[in-house]
C-alpha cells in the first residue's frame, strides 16, 4: 500500500463526501494505491453511511480526545506514506503526487501544505495573518500533515496528553525529528487544500481575531495543547451542521449574526440589497452593494444552490435590528 489517509470525523456528512471524492480525485491524477481511514467521533448522522458507500475503512473512537482519535485510525494504516486530513477539507488533486516525490526524493521528513478557505472576508484574512505570527515561532501552520508511517510511529504517533491542537505538537515533533535526520520539514506549495469556514460561520468572521488580540497567552497556550476549555467549545462540543438542517443554531451563518434559510439562488441577490440597506450599521460594508456582492452573494449562492436546489423563495424577517436574531 502507497498511501493510508486518516480522517476524523465526528457527524460530519455535509462535509465528508467531497473530501472523500477529492482523494479519489487525487487518485486518477496520480495512480497509486491508497486506503482511507475514517475514524467516527460520537457520530449521530449518515457520516457512516457516506464513508462506507465510497469505500473507506471505518473504525470508532468515542473519546473526546482528538490525538487518540488521530491515532485510532493510524494504528489501522498499512500505507508506507501516511497523510492526515479533516473531513471537512479537502486536498487538491496533485497531493499524491506532490507527497510521492518530497518524500521519495529523501531531503523531507514530512511536512504541511498550504490551507486556502471556502471564502474569504476581510475578518479572516486578518485571522490568518494573525495566527500566522503565533505558528512563526514554531514554523509550521496546521491542518493537513504528511509523513512516512515510519516515522509516524518512531514518534509515538499523535500525543494524546495534548487536548488540542494536537496537530501542530505532532509538526513541532516531526520537524525535531526531521533536523537530527539531516531532513527538512517541508511545504507543498504547488499542493494544497480547501478548508470550510463553518466555525467562522459559527462566530462570525471577526470572532477570533478580536479573541487572540484580546487573549494572546490564552491563545498560544491553546496552540500549545493545554487549554480544555477552548478545546471543548470549539472542538469537542461543537455541533456540526447537518443535511437538511434549515435553521436552528446551525443555519448559514453571516458574520455570526445574520442567519440565510434556503432560498434559490437567482434571488439572493435581492435579499443582500435589503440587508444592505438595513443592516448598515451593523456591518457598514454591507453599505456598499458591490462589497456586500463580493463578501456576501457569491459564497451564500453557492451554499443554497447546493442545499436548496429549486426549492420555491420563502422569506421572512423577525427581530429588531441589534437583537442578534434577524432569520432570512
Amino acid at each position: 500500500m502507497d498511501f493510508s489517509v486518516v480522517i476524523p470525523a465526528r457527524n460530519e456528512e455535509v462535509h465528508i463526501g467531497a473530501c472523500l471524492d477529492a482523494i479519489s480525485a487525487a487518485v486518477v491524477m496520480f495512480p497509486c494505491e491508497v486506503e482511507v481511514v475514517v475514524v467516527l467521533n460520537r457520530c449521530t448522522d449518515t457520516t457512516e453511511t457516506i464513508a462506507h458507500e465510497r469505500g473507506a475503512i471505518v473504525v470508532r473512537e468515542d473519546s473526546r480526545n482528538l490525538a487518540r482519535i488521530r491515532n485510532s485510525g493510524a494504528q489501522l494504516a498499512t500505507g508506507d506514506m501516511l497523510i492526515t486530513i479533516d473531513a471537512d477539507s479537502r486536498m487538491s488533486p496533485n497531493t499524491f503526487l506532490e507527497v510521492s516525490k518530497a518524500l521519495g526524493c529523501g531531503k523531507f521528513i514530512g511536512g504541511e501544505v498550504p490551507i486556502r478557505t471556502e471564502r474569504m472576508s476581510p475578518g479572516i484574512m486578518l485571522t490568518g495573518i494573525v495566527l500566522m505570527g503565533f505558528l512563526l515561532p514554531l514554523r509550521i501552520s496546521a491542518g493537513m500533515f504528511w509523513c512516512m508511517r515510519s516515522d509516524f510511529e518512531a514518534l509515538g504517533g499523535f500525543n494524546e496528553g495534548v487536548t488540542v491542537a494536537e496537530d501542530v505538537d505532532f509538526a513541532v515533533r516531526l520537524r525535531k525529528r526531521g533536523k537530527k535526520a539531516g531532513k527538512r520539514f517541508g511545504t507543498l506549495w504547488r499542493a494544497g487544500m480547501i478548508t470550510s469556514c463553518r466555525k467562522f460561520d459559527r462566530f462570525g468572521d471577526w470572532y477570533f481575531l478580536r479573541m487572540m488580540l484580546r487573549h494572546p497567552v490564552r491563545t498560544a497556550i491553546m496552540l500549545r495543547g493545554s487549554n480544555p476549555e477552548m478545546g471543548n467549545k470549539f472542538f469537542y462540543d461543537f455541533e456540526h451542521q447537518q443535511l437538511g438542517d434549515r435553521g436552528g443554531s446551525e443555519g448559514c451563518v453571516l458574520h455570526g449574526k445574520y442567519r440565510f434559510v434556503g432560498s434559490p439562488a437567482n434571488e439572493v441577490r435581492d435579499i443582500v440589497t435589503s440587508i444592505a440597506s438595513r443592516c448598515a450599521d451593523d456591518f457598514p460594508f454591507l453599505a456598499d452593494l458591490d462589497s456586500a456582492l463580493t463578501d456576501v452573494y457569491v459564497p451564500l449562492a453557492a451554499w443554497i444552490a447546493e442545499r436548496a436546489g429549486d426549492a420555491p423563495l420563502v422569506v421572512g424577517i423577525n427581530g429588531a435590528q441589534g437583537s442578534g436574531k434577524t432569520t432570512l
